[in-house]
């Protein structure tokens, strides 16, 4: 229900004090005047004020109708925030941060039209159990409307066992949905001298945590770059800077797919 502003009620009430005027100068003066043309003008007069008034009243509904669509338009495009919670390979490791794929996704973001800022929060060397640790404290400062989540491969480097790991995630993924934000899940592989039976174990956790979470997975985060020696560095482990384009690229679709489905 809208109602009318109290200034607008106050110029109403003091044209009416004006109209009250002119009728009682009416009356002094209606001696000279023969009743018809006095009771013609007073008429005049109230047509006129209700005229008026109608005119005040439907510029303020007006006006408030427009407020309420721009404010419906502006929630309607809220800013959303995605936090990017990763290791190295989400830091820029050895590169400038501008040129990793974090940095090139709110670029992507701006140009797309999607109204969204990019929060990386990725460390070089992080674990899962120490990105549980942080998991609370980023989502409450990020605000974020959705996670990547891009942890685990340095567990699997250092030949931590794969339930823990699979548990920290887990965390991460249930403190995220707790909180009201989309996931999505980046699987990884570790290197084969690692044992086949450890590696199979390693990426199938992937899989079975976004099954159990029902959450957004990239099967594998690498999957355009990893077996072409130009995009990896001298370490044999970490992306080159010309490989990020093509990580973000890989990881696009999925991307979009859980922004459009933020509510």
């Amino acid at each position: 229900m809208y109602m009318i502003p109290i200034r607008q009620v106050n110029r109403i009430f003091r044209s009416e004090t004006l109209i009250a005027s002119v009728f009682t100068n009416f009356a002094l003066r209606s001696h000279a005047l023969s009743l018809f043309e006095c009771i013609t003008r007073t008429l005049g007069m109230l047509v006129l004020s209700s005229i008026v008034l109608y005119f005040s009243i439907y510029a303020n509904l007006t006006q408030a109708d427009d407020s309420q669509m721009v404010t419906s338009t502006q929630e309607g495009n809220r800013l959303h925030h995605v936090l990017v919670m990763g290791d190295s390979l989400s830091a820029g490791y050895d590169m400038d941060l501008a040129l990793s794929w974090p940095t090139l996704l709110q670029q992507r973001f701006d140009q797309s039209g999607f109204k969204a800022r990019v929060i990386n929060a990725s460390i070089s060397g992080q674990t899962s159990a120490e990105g549980l640790a942080q998991v609370e404290t980023l989502l409450k400062q990020s605000n974020a409307d959705l996670l990547i989540l891009e942890l685990g491969v340095n567990d699997g480097l250092r030949g931590l066992p794969i339930p823990q790991m699979k548990q920290n995630l887990a965390g991460i993924i249930q403190a995220s949905l707790n909180s009201g934000a989309r996931v999505l899940l980046l699987g990884m592989h570790v290197p084969t001298n690692f044992g086949r039976r450890y590696g199979q174990m390693f990426h199938r956790s992937f899989q079975q945590l976004a099954e159990q979470y029902d959450i957004g997975r990239v099967p594998f985060m690498l999957e355009t770059v990893a077996t072409q020696t130009q995009y990896i560095q001298a370490d044999g482990l970490h992306p080159t800077k010309e490989a990020q384009p093509l990580i973000l690229e890989h990881l696009w679709p999925a991307i979009e797919q859980e922004m459009n489905r933020i509510k």
